[in-house]
C-alpha cells in the first residue's frame, strides 16, 4: 500500500507532524511540561531517536498515533512540520492501538500515580483482564497493578493530592494506599478519608490514625457502638493493659514495703535475700513493659475518639474546600 506524504531518509520512513493525530482515546489528558520541554530541547539537539509507531486511516487520509505522544508534543515546539521518524502499522485494529496506547502510557513519560491508577482501571474495564494478565502485559507485578488500582477508592477529591514527590499539602503513594486501606472496611469510607486528612492536618500521624480507625472497625464488629459525645469505655485492648499493670502492680506489693501520707507514695525495698532482689528487678521490668503498652494502647484510644468524635454537618465541606485549594 501507498501512503502518502511519507519521505524517506535513510531507509527509514518520515512524516510531517501536521499529518499525524494524537489517539482520540487517548485517556491521558496531562503532560509534564517540564519534561516534554527537556525532551524538545534534545531532540533538537541530538535529533529523534526513537520513533513514533503510526497507522493510517485512509477515511481521513490522517495518521493516528500508537503511542510516542510525548515525542508528538516535544517536536511541536520545534517545528510544526517537524518530521517525525515513524513506523507504520498495517491492519492496526482500533482495538489494538487503543491497548498499546494504555501499555504505553502507564510505561513511558513519567505518568503521575492517579493516570497510571487510571490507565490500569482503563485496560481492566475494556479489556477484562485482572491486575495478573495487566502486569503480565505491561511489565508490572500484579501487586503494583493492585497497589494503583485501590488508589481509585479515594475520594475523586482527594485523588488530586497524590503525587509521587508529595510536596505540603499533598500525599505520597504510599500515604494513599494506607488511607485506602484503612478507610476500606469503614461503613463510609470517604467520609473516613477526610475524617483522616482533616486531623493530619491537625499534626496526627498517619500510622497513629490507621490504628485508631482499625480499632473503630473491631468495635463496630463486636457491636460495641456508643456515643462518643459522653464517657464512654476503652476499648478491650487498653483495658487488658490495665489489667497486667495492676497485677504488676500488686506483685511489685508483695516484695515491697509501700508507705503512703497525704502528700507522696513512698515505695520501700526491705531486706531481701539475692534471689528475692531479682524477683523485684524482674517485676520492675515487666511493670516497665506493661506501662509502655498501657500508654500505647490508651494513645490510641485517644486517636480513635477524636477522629470518630461528631461533627457538624458542614465540616466536610469545609475540609474538601481546602483540599481543592
Amino acid at each position: 500500500m501507498e501512503y502518502p506524504h511519507v519521505v524517506y531518509v535513510d531507509g527509514q520512513p518520515h512524516l510531517p507532524r501536521s499529518v499525524v493525530d494524537p489517539d482520540p482515546e487517548q485517556h491521558r489528558k496531562k503532560f509534564p511540561a517540564q519534561y516534554i520541554k527537556e525532551l524538545s530541547q534534545s531532540i533538537a539537539s541530538h535529533g529523534q531517536r526513537l520513533p513514533i509507531n503510526v497507522s493510517y486511516d485512509p477515511a481521513r487520509g490522517r495518521y493516528v498515533s500508537i503511542d510516542g505522544e510525548c515525542r508528538w508534543r516535544a517536536t511541536g515546539l520545534i517545528d510544526e512540520n517537524f518530521l517525525l521518524k515513524v513506523n507504520i502499522e498495517n491492519d492496526v485494529s482500533d482495538r489494538d492501538r487503543h491497548l498499546r496506547g494504555l501499555i504505553a502510557n502507564v510505561q513511558k513519560c513519567d505518568p503521575q500515580p492517579m493516570e497510571k491508577a487510571k490507565g490500569y482501571a482503563k485496560i481492566k474495564a475494556d479489556f477484562g483482564w485482572d491486575a495478573k494478565r495487566i502486569g503480565q502485559e505491561v511489565g508490572k507485578s500484579y501487586v503494583d497493578v493492585e497497589y494503583y488500582l485501590a488508589l481509585l477508592e479515594l475520594h475523586p477529591m482527594l485523588q488530586g493530592l497524590v503525587a509521587d514527590n508529595p510536596k505540603d499539602g499533598q500525599l505520597s503513594v504510599g500515604q494513599a494506599w494506607q488511607l485506602v486501606c484503612a478507610s476500606r472496611e469503614t461503613t463510609s469510607p470517604h467520609d473516613t478519608q477526610f475524617r483522616i486528612i482533616k486531623a493530619m492536618q491537625e499534626g496526627q500521624p498517619l500510622s497513629e490514625l490507621v490504628k485508631a480507625v482499625r480499632n473503630q472497625v473491631a468495635m463496630e464488629q463486636q457491636g460495641e457502638m456508643f456515643d462518643m459525645a459522653v464517657d464512654a469505655p476503652v476499648s478491650k485492648e487498653a483495658q487488658g493493659h490495665r489489667k497486667s499493670l495492676e497485677k504488676q502492680l500488686q506483685n511489685m506489693v508483695k516484695f515491697c514495703d509501700t508507705t503512703w501520707d497525704a502528700k507522696t507514695c513512698a515505695v520501700t525495698v526491705s531486706a531481701f535475700k539475692t534471689h528475692e532482689l531479682d524477683k523485684v528487678i524482674d517485676q520492675m521490668d515487666l511493670l516497665e513493659k506493661h506501662l509502655a503498652k498501657t500508654r500505647k494502647a490508651l494513645k490510641a484510644e485517644a486517636a480513635r475518639r477524636r477522629l470518630f468524635a461528631p461533627k457538624k454537618a458542614s465540616r466536610k465541606t469545609k475540609v474538601e474546600l481546602k483540599m481543592a485549594a
